[in-house]
């Protein structure tokens, strides 16, 4: 492989898909074991520095995805 490739490929990120029922989802960084989130309250852009969902699922790291008609 040339190297220009070989280092691109160690700066992809790989993400685990965790799908749930009602179109949600949570993806999880399988560098850092992070998941990608955006705050409900503050309005920040998405993060990477999510330990997790919280028990309702409200806390961002949970996604929802929709089909656009």
């Amino acid at each position: 492989m040339r190297t220009d490739v070989i280092s691109s490929l160690q700066a992809a990120e790989v993400f685990m898909w965790q799908d749930y029922l009602n179109h949600e989802f949570m993806l999880m960084s399988m560098r850092t074991h992070r998941y990608i989130g955006k705050s409900p309250t503050t309005g920040s852009p998405y993060s990477m520095d999510f330990p997790g969902a919280d028990p309702a699922r409200r806390n961002g790291a949970v996604l929802r995805w929709e089909i656009e008609q």
